[in-house]
């Protein structure tokens, strides 16, 4: 996964280095050009998981707990939970911020 970022990363570099050359410009273009290589689901998608990835290597804790106050874990926890942000939110103010309290409330 880290390749595809890196490949988004040098090829968003190649569309801005585009832009900045003499000549006439076209912003609208170059920001759609962006949107297509940066705002791709595998991209994203493997953003998400790095991320993810991160934070259980920083602390293993983290993987056990949700934090309703970081938007990439509300999104990680909604899509791996399968529910709404309300719901999710719903979740953890009734047993806590602990993913396995979590997933047994929502029967997951």
């Amino acid at each position: 996964m880290p390749d595809r970022v890196t490949r988004a990363v040098k090829e968003a570099q190649a569309i801005l280095a585009r832009y900045v050359e003499p000549g006439p410009r076209d912003a609208e273009n170059t920001i759609n050009d962006l949107l297509a290589v940066l705002d791709h689901e595998r991209l994203v998608q493997a953003m998400e998981e790095e991320m993810s990835d991160s934070l259980t290597k920083r602390d293993q804790r983290d993987r056990s707990k949700i934090n309703m106050h970081e938007d990439f874990e509300v999104k990680y926890w909604t899509k791996a939970l399968g529910v709404s942000k309300d719901e999710l939110q719903k979740a953890v103010d009734k047993v806590g911020n602990s993913a396995a309290a979590v997933r047994k409330q929502l029967a997951v």
